[in-house]
């Protein structure tokens, strides 16, 4: 796929050094991903398995796949930090592929039974584009999952309230606002050819997933904490998502035989 200029990530490798300090220290067995259980019943099992993350740094999801599935796995990020993920796998006795390149300008031969990413997509002005390339890798019967953090009333509300001035800009620059919604999301993999959407939808209840402590607060923002926390618990004893409060959408899509 040629890359544009539209292709070009909102995002450096030097604002992910800043979102993601320190050293990769990967907990045993890696970490579960909170949208496990809605697209576990589509997931492949028995026979060797090829599992593709696209953003892959710091790595504790592949890790998950890879000890609780046995999936064959591998990875690309343009992170420097991904020399650091390939090390934190053979600690735990746990082989995958790893590329360190850009995703847009990186040609792979395999193709893969299960491609996916998270909070990847929507640091991209050409969405279309870039969710075409995930699917392009995809091989005949396999699936696509993407997920990404929504823009959703109750999110950008207390975004708005609790972030400093420069947090917000920062944010606001380096993701594509249009496109951070179910509906974008699923309507950009139902273009991809031969695509069938097997599940849609927000999760995480009304989770916020910062604190007073975060890095970016506004000083004088820490009595919004406790309506915030309130707004969680409700959602949760709903047991509901929604488009206007909840912070995550997942599609997951079969890539249909010829």
């Amino acid at each position: 796929m040629a890359r544009t200029a539209s292709s070009r990530p909102l995002t450096t490798p030097d604002y992910w050094q800043g979102q993601q300090a320190g050293r990769v220290v990967l907990p045993e067995g890696g970490i579960c991903p909170r949208w496990l259980e809605i697209v576990q019943r589509h997931l492949p099992t028995g026979g060797h398995v090829r599992c593709l993350e696209v953003g892959v740094v710091p790595g504790h999801t592949l890790l998950f796949f890879a000890t609780r599935f046995g999936y064959s796995c591998a990875g690309v990020d343009f992170s420097d930090r991904i020399d650091q993920v390939r090390t934190a796998f053979e600690q735990q006795g746990v082989t995958a592929d790893f590329w360190h390149a850009d995703f847009m300008a990186w040609t792979s031969s395999p193709s893969f039974d299960v491609v996916y990413s998270c909070g990847f997509v929507e640091h991209f002005l050409d969405f279309d584009q870039v969710v075409r390339k995930h699917w392009d890798l995809v091989r005949p019967g396999g699936l696509l999952i993407l997920t990404l953090p929504t823009w959703s009333p109750w999110q950008v509300l207390v975004r708005r309230v609790c972030y400093t001035p420069e947090k917000m800009r920062l944010i606001t620059e380096a993701h594509n606002l249009d496109v951070m919604n179910l509906q974008s999301l699923r309507a950009a993999v139902q273009r991809c050819p031969g695509s069938r959407v097997v599940q849609a939808e927000y999760f995480s209840g009304a989770l916020v997933w910062f604190t007073p402590e975060s890095d970016g607060i506004r000083r004088g923002s820490a009595p919004v904490f406790p309506l915030i926390r309130l707004v969680e618990r409700a959602a949760r004893r709903l047991g509901r998502s929604s488009r206007y409060y909840s912070p995550e959408a997942v599609v997951v899509a079969r890539k249909v035989l010829g």
